[in-house]
């Protein structure tokens, strides 16, 4: 499988958040059943190439494709229900974590819009907060920019 680095800036990403953040053993199962799934994809010629890979300290699971469309939701339906086997055995929140991560004190964490809030009144985050954008579509955006101050991105109004 190749590395992000090898994808196509144009190339499909999605950023997964995980809560609590996947260990390496976690997150090296997932990307296994993942690439299962897109092998049977590219066999079907649905996908060209994909890289999965974990970031922020395994808060997040980065899955890229390249083909000429973007994966139907059939295709995203089964991408879901192998997150679902896989958050039942891992225990963390891979459907419905919490949608903004951020890092505190070098740590990246999952939180939603009240625990953002929350940590900001209580002076934890500011606008110097590193955020982690995952609502980017594309690898070539999350390359330039995946990672920026609160001031910087979308939340920076929330804090």
């Amino acid at each position: 499988m190749p590395a992000l680095a090898d994808l196509p800036d144009h190339a499909r990403v999605r950023a997964l958040p995980c809560d609590p953040p996947l260990t390496s053993a976690q997150s090296a199962d997932l990307i296994g059943a993942i690439a299962k799934l897109f092998t049977q994809f590219a066999k079907e010629d649905r996908i060209e190439r994909w890289a999965i890979e974990p970031a922020a300290g395994g808060a997040l699971l980065v899955i890229a494709w390249h083909g000429a469309e973007d994966l139907s939701g059939c295709s995203k339906d089964k991408l879901a229900q192998v997150l679902a086997v896989h958050e039942e055995r891992t225990r963390s929140r891979l459907l419905a974590a919490p949608p903004i991560v951020i890092e505190v004190g070098g740590v990246a964490r999952c939180v939603d819009r009240a625990g953002l809030r929350a940590l900001a009144a209580q002076g934890v985050v500011g606008a110097d907060t590193l955020v982690y954008d995952t609502r980017l579509e594309q690898l070539g955006d999350w390359r330039a920019r995946s990672r920026l101050p609160a001031r910087d991105c979308w939340i920076g109004g929330l804090i």
